[in-house]
């Protein structure tokens, strides 16, 4: 399980040690291009640093050396699409998403947002499929209150739950 990006500011000690981390994978993925899940790591570090234009990128190269197979590069682009502009949802990377959930229907992440992009068409039976889905995965504590508050809401607000947020990332 991927835990969310924390909104906080990281320490300075921390922010340095990350930036010298992706450093020596940007220095090392430019001696071995061909490091398909060096490439997906980066686009990770570079979500995680709030760099999506700089992780699609990434993801994008790890797309191309797994010719497409790479689902959690599928993923990440998506979900680094989708970070830049939420309204991509609704189109290539709402797509994207749908394709990797029918390739891997139990995917963690596949299936948040899958459950997000099918609540933003009006499906609330594919989101709450989805979303007890996930549940049934047993993800972390911290996710399964989310993903109960967002059923919750699909049940007409017998919890007081926010509104899906896109860049959680179950």
């Amino acid at each position: 399980w991927v835990s969310p990006a924390a909104k906080a500011p990281a320490p300075a000690a921390a922010t340095s040690s990350l930036d010298a981390a992706v450093a020596g994978l940007e220095q090392k993925l430019a001696q071995n291009p061909a490091d398909e899940q060096g490439w997906v790591l980066l686009g990770s570090s570079y979500l995680a640093m709030d760099r999506p234009a700089d992780a699609i990128k990434a993801y994008q190269r790890a797309i191309e050396l797994s010719q497409g197979n790479n689902l959690a590069a599928r993923l990440g682009a998506a979900e680094a699409a989708i970070t830049v502009n939420p309204e991509s949802l609704s189109g290539a990377a709402g797509q994207e998403i749908e394709a990797v959930l029918a390739l891997d229907p139990r995917n963690p992440k596949a299936l948040w947002y899958g459950g997000i992009l099918a609540l933003s068409r009006g499906d609330t039976t594919s989101a709450r499929s989805r979303w007890e889905a996930l549940l049934g995965l047993d993800p972390p504590q911290e996710v399964q209150q989310i993903i109960a508050a967002q059923l919750a809401q699909l049940d007409g607000g017998k919890e007081t739950a926010q509104p899906a947020d896109p860049g959680t990332g179950a």
